[in-house]
C-alpha cells in the first residue's frame, strides 16, 4: 500500500481487499484484529447488557472461529492463539474487516490531479512536429493520425508470418492454470523457449513476482542449465536467482541462462537481450490489435531478423472461439482478427477524442485568457472560477465511480448532448471572451463529430443524467445534463468540493492545524479531543480565504465557534459560498467553564454520533459536557457521558448567527433578539454582514423568499436604527 500508485483512493481500497484475500493476513495483523473485535464486543456488551460472546461482534467471531468464544481470547495462551489465527486466516469476512478498519483509514490522496493528456499538451503550442517509436493511442488530436515510416507495419506483419512457428490453444481461461499450461506444454517441451511475452494479458491478476517465482521453481526443478528469471517490478527490470531478487544490472547471468517475463505493460519499449536461436511464447487476447500492440510485442525479441529467433503464439479457449468456431486458428486468421480489433479500437478512440477536443477548446481559451492578464490575482481568479477545465477531480464515492447502469446509445446522441452542454457553458465565458473567440469556439464545436464511430457506445446513466466521459483512473466523471438534475444541495456541493485544491494546509500555524477525519477515527475519544488543534476557529477560516466579503466579517464572528477542514475545505472554498456543504450538525462542548461550538460535516457527524453513544455508555463522573444538536430543529441528536446544556443565551446567539451565515431567512422568537444585536454592533459591520448575506450566503443557498421574511423585518429595523431618516 505504501508503494501504491493508484490515483483513485477507492480503487486502492478495492485492490487492497483483493490483495489480502489472495495473500491472507499475517499473525501480527490477526492479533490486532482479535483485539479490535474484543474491544468492540466489550463496548456492545456495556450498551446491551449481553455477554461478550452474545454481542453482534461476538457472534460474528464465533462464525469465523467455531468453537472458540471471543471472551477467551484475552487470556488465551500462545498455542491457543496460534490455532485461532490459523482459523481466522481462512475467513474472507475477517480479512475484509481488517482492511476496512485498519488499512482503509490510512489511505490518503490529493482531491485533485493536475496534468495534461497528449491532446492538451500538444494544444499548448502554435505548431508542433513529433517523433516516437511507441505512439500513445490518445496522443494525437481529433481527426489526425500519425504518419508512420513507410514499410514499418508491413515489415512487422511479414516478420510475424515468418517467425511464428506454432499457434496453440490452451485448455483453461484461468490465469493460474494458463501459467501452468505454458510451463508444462511449452517450456518443458522446448528448452529453447526463454521468454514469455504476455501481450494478451492471459496472466492478468497474477503479480509479476508471482509469475517470476513460479518460473524460477520450474528452473530449480527441471532446468539446471538456467540460473534466473528476469521480470519487471513496476518499470524496474529485476532478476530472481538463488540469492533472491535484485536489480537486473547487478546480475552477471547471461541471456541464455535465464527466462525473461514481459508482463502486459512491458510489451512496449522494454529491453532485455535474448540469446541467438532462442524462442518466446506470446499470448493473444480478445482485444489484441496488431498495430501498436502485437507489432510492438514481437520485437521484445530484438534478434528476430538477426539472431535467428522465433515465436510461438498461445491463447485461451475463449479467445480461440472468437476467431474460429473450432480447432486452432491459422496465422492468417490471427492477423485478420487483430486487424478487425484495430478498426473497432480506432472508432472508439475517435469517439473519445471528440470529447477530449471539446473539453480542450475551453481549457485552451481559459489558459490563454488567464495568461494575458497583467496581474497574477486576475489570472488566479479566472483559473479558480473555471478550474474544472484544468484540474482532474477525484472522488471516493463508489456511486460516482461505479454506480448507475450501463446503456448502449448511438454515438450521435451523445455527441449532440456534449455539443449542447459546451454551447451552454460558452455563455458563462462571455464576460472574458471577445466575439471573435466565441465565434471561433462555436465553429469548432459544431465541426466535431465527423468520421467513423462505433455503432453504439456504452454510456453510464446515473439517475436522470448520462455520464459521457469517465476516467476511472482518477475517479473523474464528466456529466452531461441531458434532463433535469434532481440532486439535492448536499450531493451537489459534496461533488463540487472534490474539485477543490488542497495546497495550503501544510503552511498553517500550529493553532490552525486540522486533523482530517480519517486520521482520528480509531483513537478518537470525544472526552479528550483537543479542540484547538483538531479544529479551526471560524474567524480564522474567514480570514484565510481570498473573497473580500468573507475576510471583512471575520472579526465580528464569535471566537468560540470552530469548524472542521472536511466541512469548510479552507482556504480554497469560500465559507458558506457556492461550494459549501450545508451546515447541519453542531457540537456543544463544555470543559472547565469554557464553551466551544464545533461545526462538522455529515460524515463526521455520523462518527460523532457513534462515539458519543459509546461515551454515554460509560460509568462515572466526567468533567466534559457534550451534546450534538441539529441546527435546523435544535433537537439533541446525541450526548456524551455528561450532557451539555445548550439553551443558554450564548449558544442561542451562535445558532442564530450560523443560520444567518447559511442564508436562512426564518428565525425562532428567541433567536430574533440575539441576531438583531449581532447585526447592530455598528454601521460599518452591519454593511459588511448584509453584503456577505446577499452576495454569498443567500445568493448560493436560497431556500425561501427574502421578501416578507423574518430576516427582512430584522434588517429593516437595524437599518432604521442606523438611518433613522430613511
Amino acid at each position: 500500500l505504501e508503494q501504491a500508485e493508484f490515483i483513485s483512493p477507492y480503487e486502492t481500497v478495492l485492490k487492497t481487499c483483493l490483495f489480502y484475500l489472495y495473500k491472507r493476513l499475517k499473525n501480527h495483523q490477526l492479533e490486532k484484529l482479535c483485539h479490535y473485535c474484543y474491544v468492540e464486543a466489550h463496548v456492545q456488551s456495556l450498551q446491551t447488557g449481553k455477554t461478550i460472546d452474545q454481542t453482534e461482534m461476538g457472534l460474528k467471531f464465533g462464525q469465523w472461529c467455531p468453537g472458540v468464544p471471543l471472551s477467551s481470547f484475552k487470556g488465551a495462551n500462545p498455542s491457543v492463539k496460534q490455532k485461532i489465527y490459523a482459523t481466522l486466516k481462512k475467513s474472507d469476512e475477517a480479512t475484509l474487516l481488517y482492511v476496512v478498519e485498519f488499512i482503509s483509514p490510512t489511505i490518503t490522496y490529493y482531491p485533485f490531479v493536475v496534468g495534461s493528456n497528449g491532446l492538451n499538451c500538444i494544444s499548448m503550442f502554435h505548431s508542433y512536429m513529433g517523433h516516437t517509436g511507441t505512439p500513445d493511442r490518445y496522443l494525437f488530436p481529433e481527426r489526425t493520425e500519425f504518419i508512420e515510416q513507410k514499410g514499418t507495419l508491413g515489415e512487422s506483419l511479414d516478420t510475424f508470418m515468418k517467425k511464428v512457428e506454432e499457434v496453440s490453444v490452451l485448455n483453461s481461461d484461468d490465469p493460474k492454470q494458463v501459467l501452468e499450461e505454458i510451463i508444462e506444454q511449452q517450456f518443458v517441451k522446448d528448452p529453447n523457449l526463454l521468454a514469455l511475452i504476455d501481450r494478451g494479458n492471459a496472466l492478468l491478476g497474477l503479480s509479476t513476482d508471482d509469475v517470476a517465482e513460479r518460473l524460477f521453481r520450474y528452473i530449480q526443478e527441471k532446468r539446471p542449465d538456467l540460473k534466473g528469471v528476469a521480470f519487471f517490478r513496476k518499470d524496474a527490470l529485476m532478476i530472481l536467482d538463488e540469492t533472491g531478487v535484485k536489480p537486473f544490472h547487478e546480475s552477471k547471468i547471461k541471456p541464455d541462462e535465464r527466462i525473461t517475463y514481459y508482463d502486459g505493460p512491458h510489451t512496449y519499449a522494454a529491453n532485455a537481450d535474448q540469446a541467438k536461436k532462442k524462442k518466446a511464447v506470446v499470448t493473444l487476447g480478445e482485444k489484441t490489435m496488431f498495430k501498436e500492440e502485437m507489432d510492438q510485442a514481437i520485437w521484445r525479441m530484438r534478434g528476430l531478423l538477426t539472431l535467428d529467433q522465433s515465436l510461438k503464439v498461445v491463447m485461451t479457449p475463449y479467445v480461440a472461439r472468437l476467431i474460429v468456431q473450432e480447432g486452432v486458428p491459422s496465422k492468417d486468421e490471427l492477423i485478420a482478427f487483430m486487424r478487425k480489433n484495430e478498426k473497432k479500437a480506432f472508432k472508439q478512440r475517435h469517439f473519445t477524442s471528440v470529447g477530449q477536443k471539446g473539453e480542450n477548446l475551453f481549457r485552451r481559451v481559459v489558459l490563454d485568457q488567464g495568461l494575458s492578464f497583467d496581474k497574477i490575482k486576475d489570472t488566479r481568479n479566472l483559473i479558480r472560477a473555471n478550474q474544472s477545465y484544468v484540474l482532474t477531480e477525484t472522488t471516493v464515492d463508489p456511486k460516482a465511480l461505479y454506480g448507475g447502469i450501463t446503456k448502449k446509445v448511438a454515438p450521435d446522441t451523445v455527441i449532440q448532448a456534449m455539443k449542447d452542454k459546451w454551447i451552454a457553458e460558452l455563455k458563462d465565458l462571455e464576460d472574458i471572451l471577445s466575439d471573435e473567440q466565441i465565434s471561433y469556439i462555436e465553429v469548432e464545436i459544431n465541426a466535431l463529430g465527423e468520421g467513423a464511430f462505433p455503432d453504439e457506445v456504452s454510456i453510464k446513466q446515473v439517475g436522470e443524467e448520462l455520464v459521457i466521459g469517465d476516467d476511472s483512473q482518477y475517479g473523474q466523471t464528466a456529466i452531461s445534463q441531458v434532463t433535469a438534475n434532481v440532486d439535492v444541495e448536499a450531493q451537489e456541493v459534496e461533488q463540487a468540493q472534490q474539485t477543490q485544491t488542497q495546497t495550503q494546509t501544510q503552511s498553517l500555524q500550529e493553532n490552525q492545524q486540522v486533523v482530517p477525519r480519517d486520521s482520528w477515527i480509531y483513537s478518537f475519544d470525544p472526552e479528550t479531543i483537543r479542540i484547538e488543534t483538531t479544529f479551526t476557529k471560524l474567524q480564522e477560516i474567514f480570514r484565510g480565504v481570498e473573497r473580500e466579503e468573507c475576510r471583512a466579517i471575520a472579526d465580528s464572528l464569535p471566537p468560540h465557534i470552530y469548524g472542521s477542514w472536511n466541512l469548510f475545505k479552507f482556504p480554497n472554498i469560500d465559507p458558506f459560498g457556492p461550494k459549501q456543504k450545508p451546515i447541519q450538525d453542531l457540537i456543544v462542548y463544555k470543559k472547565g467553564g469554557v464553551t466551544s461550538l464545533i461545526l462538522v460535516d455529515q460524515k463526521e457527524g455520523l462518527l460523532w454520533r457513534e462515539r458519543l453513544k459509546w461515551s454515554h455508555s460509560l460509568q462515572g463522573e466526567c468533567e466534559v459536557e457534550i451534546s450534538m444538536i441539529d441546527l435546523t430543529t435544535r433537537a439533541c441528536v446525541a450526548r456524551g457521558r455528561q450532557e451539555a446544556f445548550y439553551s443558554d443565551a450564548m449558544t442561542t446567539r451562535a445558532i442564530a448567527i450560523l443560520k444567518f451565515l447559511s442564508g436562512e431567512v426564518d428565525y425562532a422568537e428567541d433567536e430574533k433578539t440575539p441576531l438583531t444585536n449581532f447585526l447592530k454592533k455598528d454601521r460599518y459591520t452591519f454593511n459588511r454582514l448584509e453584503a456577505h448575506f446577499h452576495s454569498v450566503s443567500y445568493k448560493h443557498h436560497k431556500k425561501k423568499a427574502f421578501e416578507g421574511s423574518v430576516l427582512q423585518e430584522i434588517i429593516r429595523n437595524v437599518k432604521a436604527s442606523f438611518y433613522p431618516c430613511t
